[in-house]
């Protein structure tokens, strides 16, 4: 199996979609409390550690085609992983390889650096 992965980041659910007070509750509380800097706000939330470390915070998605989808947290939590490699149909083939069940590959826009 080849070492496609060169980054990890992982995807927080931390309130509903639409309950924008306590997102912003919670990207205040993950800046102050944790030591975060805030990256990017846009639906979705980057945060980076001094260290390079980041995680996203995200509203929880009650649509089943979404990728923020997170069904019932409170009786199945998980959170969302992300994989940064210079090529994906290589990972999906090692991941599916390995037994792990993964979608479609989706074509998502690709944020500028700004």
């Amino acid at each position: 199996m080849s070492k496609v992965v060169k980054d990890i980041v992982l995807g927080i659910p931390v309130t509903k979609s639409g309950n924008f007070e306590e997102y912003e509750k919670a990207i205040d509380w993950y800046v102050k409390v944790l030591g975060f800097e805030l990256i990017w706000k846009m639906g979705i939330t980057s945060l980076k550690l001094a260290n390079g470390q980041e995680i996203l915070l995200f509203g929880e998605e009650e649509d089943e085609n979404s990728i923020w989808y997170t069904g019932n947290v409170k009786l199945n939590p998980h959170y969302s992983i992300q994989f940064t490699t210079d090529n994906i149909e290589q990972l999906q083939s090692d991941l599916i390889r390995s037994g792990v069940t993964v979608g479609d590959i989706l074509a998502l826009a690709v944020l500028a650096e700004s």
